[in-house]
Parts: C-alpha cells; sequence; structure tokens
C-alpha cells in the first residue's frame, strides 16, 4: 500500500501540513525536521501523485515570483518572452508565476518589489536577475537563510548569496571571445580600439564583459591600443555622442566594442558619419536591431547568450523544486555564447527577433 502525507506526519511526530511544506519545499519548517521528514519519505518509498497535485494546485497555487530589472530593453524583452511561455506550462501544473518588472536599475526599487512577493503574495521561489548593490544582496539573504524560499539567479548574479542556480552567460568568457573577433579583424597592425560600457555600479554582467575583454586585447594583440573606457548609462543618445565625440578626437579610430544596450546610438553616430564598414564594431545580443545591423555589415559580429534558456529555465528549475525537491545541477549553468554575423542571419531570423516582445505592464 503507498505510503501516505499522514504516515509520514505519523512516523516524524508532526503535523500533515508540516510534512506538504517541508515535501514541498514551502518553507516555515526547521531544517532539522524537513531533513527528518525527507528522509523518512525517502526511507518508505514515497511517490507525489503529480495529477492530484496539480489539481489541487488550481485551488491552492504555489507561486513563484520572478523579478526583471531594465524591462523595456530589447533584450530584456526577448527574455521576458520565454519566461511567459514558461509561466504558462507551469500554470497547467498548478504554479503561478507573478511578475515584478523594473524600468531601470534602481536597487531600492529592487528590495521593495522582493519584499512584496515575499511578504504581499507569498511566494514560494523567486527568480530573480539581481543588481549587485548591498542592499539587494541583504534582501535575498534574508529570503534565502531566513525565510527558506529557494532563489534563483538568472541573466547577473550575486555569487556570495546561497541561491539555488545561476543561469547566464560566463560575462568575463563573452568579452574575451569579443576581444578575439575584434583582435582578428583589425590584425597585427596598430590601431585604436574604443570600449563602451554600461551601468557599471549596479551591473555587474558589464563589469565582468569589460574586464574579459581589455585583458584578453591586452594579452594577445598588443598593438591595439585601447582608449580609456566610456560609461553611456545605457543610453542611446549619449552612446551616440561618444562615438561622435571620439571620432572627433581620435580619426584614426579602427574598433568599437559596445558591452552594454545604446547599441543604436552607435550604429547611428557610423551611419550618420559615413564611418560604417570602415570602423569594425562588436555588440551584444540577438534582438532584431542589431540582427538587422550585421545584416548590413554595419556591426561585424553579434554575440548572443541565449535569452530563451534565461528566460525559461529558473522558472522551471524552481518548480522543479517545489513540486518534486529536484536539485538543478550544476547550480552554475552558463549558456551558450553564439556568435552572428552578416552571413549567418536570414530576413526571417530578424523577423522572429521582432516578434519576440512581450506585453506585460512595465512598473517604475
Amino acid at each position: 500500500m503507498p505510503i501516505t502525507i499522514a504516515k509520514i506526519a505519523e512516523l516524524c511526530g508532526v503535523s500533515r501540513g508540516t510534512v506538504d511544506r517541508a515535501l514541498n519545499n514551502k518553507g516555515n519548517v526547521r531544517p532539522e525536521v524537513c531533513e527528518r521528514i525527507k528522509r523518512v519519505a525517502e526511507e518508505q518509498g514515497y511517490r507525489p501523485n503529480r495529477a492530484g497535485r496539480a489539481l489541487v494546485r488550481t485551488r491552492d497555487p504555489i507561486r513563484i515570483g520572478v523579478i526583471v530589472h531594465s524591462a523595456p530593453t530589447a533584450f530584456m524583452q526577448t527574455l521576458l518572452y520565454a519566461c511567459q511561455a514558461e509561466a504558462a506550462e507551469a500554470a497547467g501544473l498548478g504554479v503561478q508565476v507573478i511578475f515584478r518588472t523594473m524600468k531601470g536599475m534602481d536597487p531600492e526599487d529592487m528590495v521593495l518589489k522582493i519584499n512584496d512577493l515575499v511578504e504581499n503574495e507569498h511566494v514560494g521561489g523567486l527568480a530573480i536577475s539581481p543588481l549587485a548593490h548591498v542592499h539587494v544582496q541583504q534582501a535575498l539573504t534574508r529570503v534565502i537563510d531566513e525565510l527558506h524560499i529557494p532563489v534563483v539567479t538568472f541573466n547577473s548574479d550575486l555569487p556570495a548569496i546561497n541561491r539555488l542556480c545561476y543561469v547566464g552567460q560566463d560575462n568575463i568568457a563573452a568579452g574575451r571571445t569579443a576581444a578575439g573577433l575584434l583582435g582578428l579583424l583589425l590584425g597585427h597592425e596598430p590601431a585604436t580600439v574604443l570600449v563602451i560600457t554600461g551601468s557599471t555600479t549596479v551591473h555587474q554582467s558589464y563589469n565582468e564583459r569589460v574586464f574579459g575583454f581589455c585583458n584578453e586585447l591586452s594579452l594577445q594583440f598588443p598593438n591595439l591600443t585601447q582608449l580609456a573606457v566610456q560609461n553611456c548609462e545605457d543610453r542611446v543618445d549619449l552612446a551616440e555622442q561618444i562615438v561622435l565625440d571620439t571620432l572627433e578626437r581620435v580619426p584614426e579610430l579602427s574598433g568599437i566594442y559596445i558591452a552594454s544596450t545604446g547599441y543604436e546610438g552607435v550604429c547611428r553616430a557610423l551611419t550618420h558619419t559615413g564611418m560604417q564598414r570602415k570602423i569594425r564594431v562588436i555588440a551584444h545580443d540577438l534582438v532584431a536591431h542589431n540582427l538587422v545591423m550585421a545584416r548590413r555589415q554595419v556591426l561585424d559580429f553579434v554575440l548572443g547568450q541565449d535569452a530563451q534558456s534565461q528566460g525559461a529555465l529558473p522558472i522551471r528549475y524552481l518548480r522543479e523544486f517545489l513540486l518534486d525537491g529536484k536539485q538543478p545541477e550544476p547550480a552554475v549553468q552558463y549558456t551558450d555564447i553564439e556568435v552572428k554575423f552578416h552571413y549567418n542571419i536570414t530576413e526571417r531570423d530578424c523577423a522572429d527577433a521582432e516578434g519576440r516582445t512581450v506585453s506585460l505592464h512595465v512598473e517604475s
């Protein structure tokens, strides 16, 4: 006869509610009690009835919170598109996904959204693209260590927290890849390179990309001179002005690496000055604009970071962990670095990228 939750509760000397919370990773169970319940359940061969639990969850769903900053940007729109598709699948298993989106990168706003999801929406798991700020780290540490709510980070990471898993690009490797491509394009003659980044104070991914790029370029291409890194603050207009100003000061400029958003401004400046195809450019993100610019050879190479996986896997891993206790492996999952350029981009690629947008309300 199959073992039941009631029998496990009897064997462990706890209530059925405690067993349910422990087996479904809902929190509010002391770690040693939770461990004992799971051990007894495994020893007794307990197997949850997935269909039955899904039916119950339609009345009392498990809730997963998702927090995404910079939601209006083209890449985050693509990522959110994948999130929505995964959320629809989770709904069929009685899992509700609650989104909180941010227009920009305000750490205090992110802390408010973390607290809202935990305290008001009572989520049992949290997927977040965290900003690199001490208040965000403190809020997530409380969620994980005190409230025992599992957290999956994506796109950017906070390795210091005890998160369940990270899904995203190895940004240092992406920066090194960009350096290698630009170095091959420029050859062995002396040349000058401009690096443009974005909001580095709270977006660690940009810092990692720039570090990987600059370090690799110095080691492998000593013939290339790197100008001082410029910060466009993720603004298209500022990125455009940076390029125009640099061209005026350094007319011999040969290459540009844009590690952040703002790539529209770079392309606009080069097209306006007639320097497209003369200055080599490497950018990130396989969004519609960049694919079109690469087809026109305004951008030489565009590096992708698999928005589909970054959007879908965090929700899937939390769902599997909350429903079945399945631990994602490995704990750090780097997405592929895809390289696109003029010869491997089709019109269909551009149209598909244009269609991957969402209608989510973007909050302040």
